[in-house]
């Protein structure tokens, strides 16, 4: 969510939940290098592979990430910057 987002800070981006719209897909479409990460449950996380796959047909990388926390926003600062690190 938009909270998770922000503690991620620059180069994130929120969906807003696990669903997505068709616009939000397009725009991702036009990163080349996306990082999936949605909270660490299973439901999110079977929607986070969905939302991969669905990219999957686009130009560039798509890649899932699994965090220990629950969620972005309750990550440790080690975790974050792991996650930072794997847009460059």
């Amino acid at each position: 969510g938009y909270f998770d987002m922000m503690r991620g800070g620059k180069g994130f981006v929120c969906t807003l939940g696990t669903g997505w719209s068709q616009a939000q897909l397009l725009a991702a479409a036009k990163i080349p290098l996306r990082t999936v990460c949605f909270d660490n449950e299973t439901e999110a996380q079977r929607r986070a592979a969905k939302l991969c796959e669905a990219l999957s047909c686009f130009p560039g990388v798509t890649r899932r990430v699994e965090i220990d926390a629950d969620d972005p926003g309750s990550a440790s600062d080690r975790e974050i910057e792991l996650l930072r690190r794997s847009f460059l």
